[in-house]
C-alpha cells in the first residue's frame, strides 16, 4: 500500500498566489461549488500550488509551498482581478524537502495503512477488514493531510471483500483528491467490473495504449460470441389500459446523444387510474431472445408478476424492442448504470412517485441475470429491501482457483449453444490477459496483494457482496443452462437472504407458467 503522496509533483501546470494579501490569504472551499464548506486555514499568498483539475474559474490544487489547506479548490480570479497565476516557478530544493517531510504521514496513519494492506491477502479473515476499518477511522480526523490515501486504502479494502459499489466510491474520490496511485487503481476497477466504456474513456485521458490494447483484444472476441437475438417492436405513443387495472405506458430513456433505451411500464392503478405505488415496482431485464413485448405475450412475463399485483418496468437492450443502438456487451453494464441513474426524472416526468414507495425490486433472466447481477454487485444498496430475482441465470466466476461454468451434458449443439453465450474457450483467455493487465494496474497504484482481487467479475463474482435479498429460480430441464448454475449462484451469495427454487420437470421456456413459479414471487414480494 502507498503510504506518502506525491500526486501534484507529477502535474505539470504550477501556480502561484498572487491575491489575498489584504485578507491573510485566499480562502478554500472543500469542493468546487462556491458554497461547499470552507476550510479553517487560508492559502497564504505567495504559495505555490500545483493544479489537480481546472474547472472554469475554479482550481483544485495541491499545495506545494506557503501555509494553508493540502488540498482544495480556489478560485483563480475575483472580480475580473487574478487571484492566482500560472507560473514556471517551481519550489526550491529545500521548500519541496520542508514540504515533504510536512506531508510524512504520522506513525499512527502508516499503522492504519499498514493494518489495511495486510487484510488485502488471500489468508486474511474478515475481522482483520473490520480492524483495518476501525485504525483507519480512528485516525481519520486528526489526519487530514493522509485523507486521500486513507480513501485509497479503504477502497481497496472494500473491492477486496465484494463491497464493490462502495470500493468504486471511495476510489473515485481517492483519485479527485490526488491520492498516489488512486487513479490507476480506479481504472483497475472499472475494468473488473466490465465498465468497458468508462475504463477505455479513462485509459485514453491517462494515455495508457497498453491498456486500450488489451480492451481491444476483449472486444473482439465479445463481437465473436452469438449473444445476442434482437426483436423490434413499435413504440406506443400514449398510455393505454391494455387489461383491467394495468396501464401500459412506454418511454425512452437517453443513454448518449445518439442512443436511447426503450422501456415499457405496466403499472397497477385502482379504479380511478391511481398508481398503486404502495405495492412494488420490479425493474426487469430479459433474456436475450426476448424483448419488451414478451412482457403482454400469451404465457409471458407479466403475468405472474400481474397475480402477485407488482407493475414491471422492462428494460431493452441497445437495438431490442424500440431502443436505438447496436446490441454490445460493450455497453450492457455502463447502459445499466444509466438506466438507474435515470429513474428518479423519468417517473417525475410521468407524475409517478420516486423513490417508488413500495420497494425497487431487481429482475433479470438469462443475458438479464448478467445485468442483474452486476447492478446487485455494484448498486445492491438501491435494491436491498425490494430484492432481486434471478431467473436461468448464468453462472460464472473469474476468482482465482474458480471453476469454468458447468456446459449443459446434452448434444454438441446444445454445447455449441452454451459457449457462444455464456463462455468459450477464447473468452476465458481474454479474461485471463483482462485480469493480468489489472493486476498490473494495481501493482503500479502501489497496491498490495492484487492477486486476490484483481481479476474479472462474473455473476457469481458479483453477488458475493450482496447483503439484500435474493430468490433465484431455476428449471431442472433447462437444456442450455444446467441447475447447478442457480447452486452455485445462491451459494455465492453469501452475504444475502437467499432462496432457491429449482422447479422439477421445467425448462427455460416452461418454468414461468408454472403455479410454483407464481407462488415463488408472490412470497417474495409480500415479504413471507
Amino acid at each position: 500500500m502507498v503510504i506518502g503522496s506525491d500526486a501534484a509533483d507529477q502535474r505539470d501546470q504550477t501556480w502561484e498566489v498572487v491575491g489575498g494579501g489584504d485578507n491573510g490569504g485566499l480562502v478554500v472551499r472543500e469542493s468546487r461549488e462556491l458554497t461547499s464548506p470552507q476550510e479553517p486555514e487560508r492559502l497564504s499568498t505567495g504559495a505555490l500550488v500545483g493544479q489537480l483539475k481546472l474547472a472554469g474559474e475554479r482550481l483544485h490544487f495541491e499545495r506545494l509551498t506557503g501555509t494553508g489547506p493540502d488540498r482544495g479548490w480556489v478560485s483563480i480570479s475575483l472580480k475580473g482581478k487574478a487571484l492566482l497565476v500560472k507560473s514556471n516557478r517551481r519550489p526550491t530544493e529545500s521548500e519541496a524537502a520542508a514540504r515533504a517531510k510536512e506531508k510524512l504521514p504520522r506513525p499512527e496513519v502508516v499503522a492504519a495503512l499498514q493494518q489495511a494492506s495486510e487484510a488485502l491477502a488471500a489468508g486474511a479473515k474478515l475481522e482483520a477488514a473490520n480492524d483495518a476499518f476501525t485504525a483507519m477511522a480512528a485516525v481519520w480526523g486528526s489526519c487530514k493531510a493522509s485523507r486521500p490515501q486513507l480513501l485509497l486504502a479503504r477502497g481497496l479494502l472494500l473491492w477486496r471483500w465484494s463491497l464493490l459499489g462502495k470500493a468504486l466510491a471511495h476510489l473515485k474520490e481517492a483519485d479527485s483528491q490526488g491520492a498516489t496511485g488512486a487513479s490507476l487503481a480506479l481504472l483497475a476497477q472499472k475494468i473488473c467490473l466490465s465498465q468497458w466504456l468508462d475504463a477505455r474513456r479513462h485509459a485514453e485521458e491517462l494515455g495508457r495504449r497498453d491498456v486500450l490494447e488489451v480492451l481491444d483484444h476483449w472486444e473482439t472476441a465479445a463481437c465473436k460470441m452469438d449473444l445476442f437475438f434482437p426483436r423490434s417492436t413499435a413504440m406506443v405513443p400514449q398510455p393505454a389500459e391494455v387489461m383491467p387495472g394495468i396501464r401500459m405506458t412506454d418511454m425512452l430513456i437517453p443513454i448518449s446523444e445518439d442512443v436511447e433505451l426503450g422501456a415499457r411500464l405496466l403499472l397497477q392503478v385502482d379504479q380511478a387510474g391511481k398508481a398503486l405505488s404502495q405495492k412494488p415496482l420490479v425493474l426487469c431485464f430479459h433474456r436475450e431472445d426476448e424483448s419488451v413485448d414478451a412482457l403482454m405475450n400469451q404465457g409471458g412475463l407479466f403475468e405472474p408478476f400481474r397475480a402477485a399485483g407488482v407493475s414491471i418496468i422492462a428494460v431493452g437492450y441497445r437495438g431490442y424492442g424500440f431502443s436505438s443502438g447496436t446490441p454490445s456487451q460493450t455497453s450492457l453494464n455502463s447502459d445499466a448504470g444509466s438506466v438507474c441513474d435515470s429513474l428518479p426524472k423519468l417517473f417525475k416526468d410521468h407524475s409517478l412517485p420516486w423513490p417508488w414507495p413500495g420497494r425497487l425490486v431487481l429482475y433479470g433472466s438469462a443475458l438479464g441475470s448478467r445485468v442483474a447481477s452486476y447492478l446487485a454487485g455494484v448498486r445492491g444498496s438501491q435494491f436491498f429491501d425490494g430484492g432481486v430475482v434471478l431467473e436461468s441465470a448464468w453462472c460464472g466466476s473469474y476468482a482465482p482457483g474458480a471453476e469454468p461454468p458447468p456446459e449443459p451434458q446434452e448434444g454438441p449443439s446444445v454445447r455449441g449453444r452454451f459457449r457462444l453465450r455464456v463462455r468459450n474457450e477464447e473468452m476465458s483467455e481474454v479474461a485471463a490477459d483482462v485480469g493480468s493487465l489489472c493486476r498490473k494496474l494495481l501493482d503500479q497504484a502501489g497496491a498490495q496483494h492484487s492477486e486476490v482481487f484483481g481479476h474479472l467479475r462474473g455473476n457469481e463474482d458479483l453477488l458475493r457482496g450482496f447483503d439484500g435479498r435474493l430468490l433465484v429460480l431455476h428449471g431442472d430441464q433447462d437444456l442450455v443452462t444446467p441447475v447447478s448454475h442457480a447452486e452455485r449462484l445462491c451459494a455465492a451469495a453469501e452475504s444475502a437472504s437467499r432462496k432457491l427454487v429449482i422447479m422439477s420437470g421445467k425448462g427455460a421456456d416452461t418454468l414461468r407458467a408454472d403455479t410454483r413459479y407464481a407462488d415463488a414471487l408472490k412470497m417474495f414480494f409480500t415479504g413471507s
